[in-house]
């Protein structure tokens, strides 16, 4: 089924849904000359059998032509037919349903399309669309909560930043109520407003409230880029991890109605944003106690974001993990540990490396797993390294939490 009838699909963060207006000349019957707003053509359109019906106005030009920036849509370049009115359309087959940046080239030049919604992507201003297979983002007869947009100060960045905020529908009649917030992050190429405009997370949260199917909270939606203009910057442009959390939530939970406590912050983004929110939650393991990677991936670079820990004697190393297992309990994992260890003036023989489970209000009322030992003798001199545990690990029931140990151990008889 195609839905294309909807305000969701059509409005973006210039206009609502009075997209399809312009201004233009009239002459009455009598011959009196003024100006009468009238429908102009639509930019795009979906049809019911699922073709897309691209149309722009370009009456001093030559040629037009409409494609894709990639992915489902492709780059293919649709050339498009001109009329007696100087609109130039295509209708294009085959397009799969889901959202999809295009673009226009008008006598070769690209060009935005002021008939079609319009969005920031791809570092720029970019018309797009939706082609509407499911309804779950649509904007629906249920009660809606509330998108706001904030100023704050960023000692990171030495700039005002702007952060928007969704708040559920009785946020305002609730004032003693307080929320779990999840810190949402967009891709590579879009900005703050992008979950908004493109992904329609409000939409998406008022519908699921008002079916029951999650929890009322806050979605805070930052911009990634925290470029520092004194320094070059790689492919994450300046360090949103610091922004975050030392800007971003201080200021979020001061002036907001958040529930206290890690268990009440969750971390999750799209590409770029998931591999933010991974290397995040790596590196402060327990602040977050959910993420979500949508479309992203699970690399080294994640893993070396974990913050590099020293041992001395007798001394073990611990990093909590949580939520780490699946709580279906035919499934089983097995784990690799990086380490790198200085042989020099090392007093000990092997690595005693463990799992932990915190079940019991405490770690020392857990349980562990076989430990696994490796001499030193057997690890190259100060580099980093892979070891796999050997043991698979499950979820068990009433587990809170995990860590991994790793911790020198100097008993002479594991070198056997």
């Amino acid at each position: 089924m195609i839905f294309n009838h909807n305000e969701a699909l059509e409005s973006d963060a210039l206009y609502f849904d009075a997209a399809r207006l312009k201004m233009a000349l009239f002459t009455d019957a009598n011959g009196n000359r003024g100006p009468r707003h009238v429908f102009e053509r639509q930019g795009v359109k979906v049809e019911d059998n699922g073709d897309v019906t691209f149309c722009i106005y370009a009456p001093d030009a030559k040629q037009a032509e409409v494609c894709g920036i990639g992915g489902y849509m492709g780059t293919q370049r649709h050339p498009m037919e001109k009329d007696d009115e100087g609109y130039f359309t295509a209708r294009v087959s085959g397009i799969p349903a889901g959202y999809h940046y295009h673009e226009y080239y008008v006598d070769g030049n690209f060009t935005i399309n002021p008939q079609a919604p319009i969005g920031y992507g791809c570092h720029k201003l970019i018309n797009f669309f939706e082609k509407a297979e499911e309804d779950f983002y649509l904007i629906k007869n249920v009660p809606h909560g509330t998108i706001r947009m904030e100023l704050f100060e960023s000692k990171e960045t030495g700039k005002t930043r702007s952060v928007w905020i969704y708040t559920p529908p009785k946020y305002e009649q609730e004032p003693e109520k307080r929320y779990p917030v999840l810190y949402l992050n967009h891709g590579g190429g879009e900005n703050e407003t992008g979950w908004i405009w493109q992904g329609k997370i409000n939409n998406i949260a008022d519908n699921m409230l008002a079916a029951g199917e999650c929890r009322e909270m806050l979605i805070v939606m930052n911009c990634l880029y925290c470029v520092d203009e004194r320094k070059d910057n790689a492919f994450l442009a300046g360090d949103f991890d610091s922004m975050l959390l030392n800007d971003c939530i201080p200021f979020i939970e001061q002036k907001y109605r958040v529930l206290p406590g890690d268990e009440n912050r969750a971390i999750a983004g799209l590409s770029m944003g998931s591999y933010h929110s991974l290397m995040t939650a790596m590196k402060h393991l327990g602040y977050f106690r959910s993420f979500g990677i949508f479309s992203g991936a699970l690399t080294r670079r994640c893993v070396e974001q974990l913050p590099e820990k020293k041992w001395t004697l007798g001394q073990s190393i611990n990093y909590g993990i949580t939520e780490l297992l699946s709580k279906d309990k035919k499934a089983a994992y097995r784990v690799r540990v990086r380490v790198k260890v200085k042989k020099k003036g090392n007093a000990g023989n092997a690595l005693q490396i463990g799992f932990c489970f915190y079940n019991k209000g405490s770690w020392s009322g857990g349980s562990c797993t076989p430990a696994l030992l490796v001499p030193l003798k057997d690890l190259p001199d100060n580099e980093w390294t892979w070891i796999e545990y050997p043991h698979q690990l499950k979820y068990k029931d009433g587990v809170k939490a995990q860590m991994v140990s790793v911790k020198a151990d100097f008993n002479p008889k594991n070198l056997e």
